[in-house]
């Protein structure tokens, strides 16, 4: 990578959240992960489903509307996982074509509020992989003037095992799907219902992205005691020091009632008014994103020769340090980052639930 290329990268990571430029957060999946296609072939599923639908449509309506998941292929290494083509794309035509048939009566939105595959954080790579998966969607049926709201389903499938990741989601997917709309078939399509437009579906949904951190052409300098104040781009702890420890690492200290400083590792997170970092074990690593989905460039582990440690005193990781290292390039992305005198963490992408503003994979 050439020189202002890789000034150029660090330029736009270290802007606020919102004023990212299109497409950076793609570029650091794209050097640090492989990827993983999901085909959704029809097999069994559909097969006897009711003539009911003449046409059924996708809304994606997740943060992030590039990838499904993100798993671990080994201690160091990750892929995204993908479909073949955008997710709307890809649903919209195999729920068609198992569920659709041209002489239906309805026609059928459904709005993907959430489809996340990932591994249970204490998984290892094995001779198995393990999944999770979230799955949460809506249902409008579709009338003349506007769409009915019809039904809703959530639900998250844990420790899913398999030889292979694309067949695992593939099956499990197409089984999420299939039981979603037994339940549509199972509701009263008849029934009135209040109206809504397509318009006002996408607006509500749009609603969810406009926290004040998703808009803020400045970000507020400060501690985040929650993920709430995160959210709300307002930290509340305006008193505190960066400063070193005596191995010389970086260090979050804020004052108490009585003013005097104290190492925290409690913190959600804190921000220089340039860059969000979000703390893991008592660590600080930078916030990026990708459409409306945060993610983190961070470790929850870090090894001292070959012995694993868990929780450190404390290391704030830079962006400008990630970059210079080549964390984010390559396959130098898994080497990790060095923390201590022998000591290096290794370094993967996370996503901060946006629901609970945990820090998962």
């Amino acid at each position: 990578m050439k020189p202002f290329s890789l000034l150029y990268l660090l330029l736009a990571l270290t802007k606020p959240a919102a004023a990212q430029q299109a497409g950076i957060g793609q570029q650091l999946f794209q050097k640090k992960c492989g990827v993983d296609r999901i085909p959704l072939p029809l097999g069994k599923f559909g097969r006897d489903f009711p003539g009911l639908f003449q046409q059924i449509s996708v809304m994606d309506a997740r943060p992030d509307t590039s990838r499904i998941g993100i798993v671990r292929t080994s201690r160091t290494g990750q892929n995204e996982v993908r479909f073949h083509s955008s997710v709307s794309e890809q649903l919209t035509g195999y729920l068609n074509a198992a569920y659709s048939r041209p002489a239906g009566r309805y026609q059928l939105l459904i709005v993907l509020k959430d489809l996340w595959i990932s591994f249970p954080d204490s998984f290892e790579v094995k001779a198995y992989f393990e999944l999770n998966i979230r799955f949460r969607v809506e249902a409008y049926l579709k009338k003349t003037d506007g769409y009915g709201p019809l039904i809703r389903f959530d639900t998250t499938m844990t420790r899913l095992r398999g030889l292979a990741i694309s067949s695992i989601a593939t099956d499990q997917i197409r089984e999420l799907f299939d039981i979603f709309m037994g339940q549509v078939t199972a509701a009263d399509l008849d029934r009135d219902r209040g109206l809504v437009s397509y318009q006002q579906i996408d607006s509500f949904n749009r609603a969810q992205f406009s926290d004040p951190i998703d808009t803020a052409t400045r970000l507020v300098k400060g501690v985040y005691a929650s993920v709430d104040e995160f959210r709300d781009n307002a930290p509340s702890i305006l008193n505190y020091i960066i400063d070193k420890d005596p191995s010389g690492k970086p260090q979050l200290n804020v004052a108490d009632e009585n003013g005097k400083m104290y190492f925290n590792h409690t913190a959600w997170g804190f921000c220089d008014g340039n860059q969000v970092y979000v703390m893991m074990d008592g660590n600080l690593f930078p916030v990026f994103t990708v459409g409306h989905q945060f993610y983190v460039m961070g470790a929850k582990e870090y090894r001292q020769k070959t012995r694993r440690v868990g929780y450190s005193n404390g290391t704030i990781v830079p962006i400008g340090s990630i970059v210079g290292m080549g964390a984010y390039f390559g396959a130098s992305a898994t080497a990790g980052v060095d923390v201590a005198g022998g000591t290096t963490r290794t370094l993967r992408i996370f996503r901060i639930d946006p629901v609970t503003g945990k820090v998962t994979e």
